[in-house]
């Protein structure tokens, strides 16, 4: 035998190649999927928890849950609220103007007023960024 001990090895040759194909296809299979805003769909620090309360109860009054710009009141609004799950609007939307949008308002971005601006927010520096990834997490473009 070259080079030591490899026949006490020999009988876990063949789950050796089974571990290492399941590894690669769970790598892939994870690996592909799109990162969710709050994983398993529960906040796991403070300012998520907020930000999906915020989402929940502020946002999707107007975007609608889903991000289709079909809230409940969406139909009370001059302009139509943003269609988030637009492939075209997404690419060219940066988020830092998102950001901006969700601390200042849609007036102070030259959109519309009926955005409201959410100066409460400038105490949790960490949720506009949350709110951001929820929504670039509706882009329908992307792959789920």
């Amino acid at each position: 035998m070259r080079g030591g001990n490899h026949g006490t090895l020999a009988p876990f040759a063949p789950l050796r190649g089974r571990v290492a194909v399941a590894l690669w296809l769970a790598a892939l299979t994870f690996g592909c999927q799109r990162a969710k805003p709050w994983p398993d769909g529960s906040p796991q620090t403070e300012d998520e928890q907020l930000a999906q309360d915020l989402w929940t109860n502020r946002c999707a009054e107007c975007h609608g849950k889903l991000g289709h710009g079909d809230g409940p009141t969406a139909h009370t609004l001059k302009t139509p609220p943003r269609n988030f799950t637009d492939p075209e609007w997404q690419k060219e939307e940066k988020d830092d103007e998102l950001e901006a949008v969700i601390l200042l308002g849609g007036a102070a971005m030259g959109y519309s007023s009926e955005m409201p601006p959410n100066p409460d927010l400038n105490k949790h520096p960490n949720v506009a960024p949350l709110l951001v990834k929820k929504i670039r997490s509706l882009d329908r473009s992307r792959p789920r």
